[in-house]
């Protein structure tokens, strides 16, 4: 049973590796401004991706918990290949709205039901979400890194074909993962209604509300990292290829903070939040590129520490049949702040007022810390 368990988790980081070659992610303001859009068109499209990402999180979230996160998963990466063939071949605002809301799908599809998969087949479910993460983010490093050098040599569109293909690929060792799904054992399927009822409830629970407050605010923010710093290569006329080391950079930066979860269980979480709030204060007071994103950079080995904590203590709270519609409500949630982040930013940025943007957010962590004081002091006691 071990060594099964062992086998499927290995498919399971393997198809993640493919699914996380995202290049998209990187290279979104970058290959949108390079189509000739502007910066306020540009973050609408991405406040939208987001907001219509929020929509379609909890329904696939129930989907998942009734009929199976493998089938939800599978679906989830061929959307995202066929969402960078959109991509490619669209000419103008809608054309690249609908491929933006094929992403948003894919990802609704992907959320979730990740960890629900996981703790299908993890025996060690806190220490195995928190190397999900490390992983995730590394491989994104990875992508962004590689993804903005292919640029150079062939060109975006080649670049995104490259991206969708790989994702695509995901499925192959997803699919040799040897799971029973829930919709095929009848005595565990329950009804709509009843997961999205039991979902519903146990949110409003203290603590887990707390828990998705400090989710939502800090993985809301974390959710713009990437656009913001790709709008530095039109504010500080930096090439892509450095805008899409810095994004990678911030992957591999969380990659570490998730390993040192990992390694290390702090009793709270109230240092690795006040650490973000206070770096996110002051890149909104800094007035050069170079101290914007390497405090940026910088950040986000807390925030990945903060999300590894957060989804850990999420797997111990929650209950087995309404798993994946928790993690996608709170993704719903989070989707929502990172929405109306992108929305406010984008206009900011056309009348360069963008560091205010980054100031608001840091107070208004620090007011969540104090909102959520019940979770940021106490520790998580496995059941």
């Amino acid at each position: 049973m071990s060594l099964k368990i062992q086998g499927d988790m290995k498919l399971y980081f393997a198809s993640l590796i493919f699914s996380y070659s995202y290049f998209w992610i990187a290279l979104a303001v970058p290959y949108l401004t390079y189509r000739g859009l502007s910066g306020a068109q540009i973050f609408t499209l991405m406040s939208l991706y987001q907001l219509i990402g929020a929509f379609l999180e909890y329904p696939t979230g129930i989907l998942g918990d009734r009929y199976g996160y493998k089938r939800m998963l599978t679906i989830g990466n061929y959307l995202s290949g066929l969402s960078m063939l959109m991509l490619i071949f669209s000419t103008n605002y809608i054309g690249y709205l609908f491929g933006l809301i094929t992403l948003a799908l894919a990802s609704g599809f992907l959320s979730g039901n990740d960890m629900g998969m996981l703790s299908q087949i993890s025996h060690k479910v806190k220490k195995d979400t928190a190397n999900y993460h490390a992983l995730s983010d590394t491989i994104f490093f990875i992508s962004a890194v590689v993804g903005g050098y292919l640029v150079k040599y062939i060109g975006y569109e080649w670049t995104l074909f490259v991206s969708g293909l790989l994702m695509t690929v995901a499925n192959v060792p997803l699919s040799m993962i040897k799971v029973r799904d829930k919709g095929s054992e009848s005595s565990m399927v329950r009804k709509f209604n009843v997961i999205l009822k039991d979902g519903l409830r146990s949110v409003r629970k203290p603590l887990l509300a707390q828990v998705i407050l400090i989710a939502s605010i800090f993985g809301g923010f974390t959710f713009t990292i990437k656009s913001i710093v790709g709008s530095y290569g039109d504010i500080y006329q930096i090439d892509v290829a450095t805008v899409s080391l810095y994004i990678g950079l911030g992957g591999l930066a969380r990659a570490i903070g998730g390993k040192l979860y990992s390694v290390y269980t702090a009793n709270t979480s109230f240092i690795p939040l006040f650490t973000t709030a206070s770096l996110t204060l002051i890149a909104g007071l800094s007035s050069t590129a170079a101290m914007s994103l390497n405090l940026i950079l910088l950040l986000q080995i807390a925030i990945g520490y903060i999300s590894s904590q957060v989804d850990g203590d999420m797997q111990e709270i929650v209950e087995d049949h309404v798993r994946s519609s928790v993690f996608s409500l709170k993704r719903l949630i989070l989707r929502l702040v990172s929405s109306i982040i992108l929305t406010i930013y984008g206009y900011a940025l056309d009348n360069s007022l963008q560091n205010l943007v980054i100031l608001g957010i840091a107070i208004i962590m620090f007011v969540s810390l104090y909102i959520a004081k019940r979770y940021v002091s106490l520790k998580i006691e496995q059941k």
